[in-house]
């Protein structure tokens, strides 16, 4: 019984390490999350030549068994959320020199982006290139969005409908290598 206990702790104080030591290891550009208990949905941050937004050198993308989604973040003033804007995808040769086009109209969902630590502690700010990578991020409302407006967040409107469960992206693994720059 006594073994059995120390076993757990020991499984569980190894699991939750993991994630800690990555934290403060791996850089946001070089992060890769997945969605807990959806592991074929994954997300991260990608570089940008120049700034992606006034808030970060980041982009931040979902990939789903059907698409690539692609975000910009932003800060609003004072006592606020960090939130995503969809955009088309930033490595494609038409976002060339100036980056991509903004995708979705006024009708498209405000989605808040948390970004915890292991502490779950929320950042006022997003990470910028070579910054420690978050331990867990959590988009609220992307599952709804993406089930009953998927096209609100791409330029490819044909995609109508794609599910993932509400919940949230862990730290998984850092890539060997950056991820290649994206413009602008």
């Amino acid at each position: 019984m006594i073994v059995q206990r120390l076993t757990a702790a020991l499984a569980s104080a190894l699991f939750l390490a993991a994630p800690a030591l990555a934290e403060e290891a791996c850089p946001a550009d070089r992060a890769v999350y997945t969605l807990k208990d959806q592991p074929a949905v994954t997300a991260g941050f990608a570089p940008a030549h120049h700034f992606a937004s006034m808030a970060s050198d980041l982009y931040f993308f979902v990939t789903t068994s059907q698409a690539t989604y692609w975000f910009t973040m932003t800060v609003s003033n004072g006592y606020s959320n960090l939130y995503l804007l969809p955009v088309s995808d930033p490595y494609a040769p038409e976002a060339e020199p100036d980056g991509p086009g903004a995708v979705g109209n006024e009708d498209t969902i405000d989605l808040a982006l948390y970004i915890m630590s292991l502490d779950w502690d929320v950042a006022l700010d997003p990470p910028n290139k070579g910054e420690p990578a978050p331990a867990r991020l959590f988009v609220p409302e992307l599952g709804p969005t993406l089930w009953y407006a998927a096209s609100s967040l791409r330029t490819e409107k044909s995609l109508t409908r794609d599910a993932i469960d509400r919940a949230v992206f862990l730290y998984s693994e850092c890539l060997s290598e950056p991820r290649k720059l994206a413009f602008p």
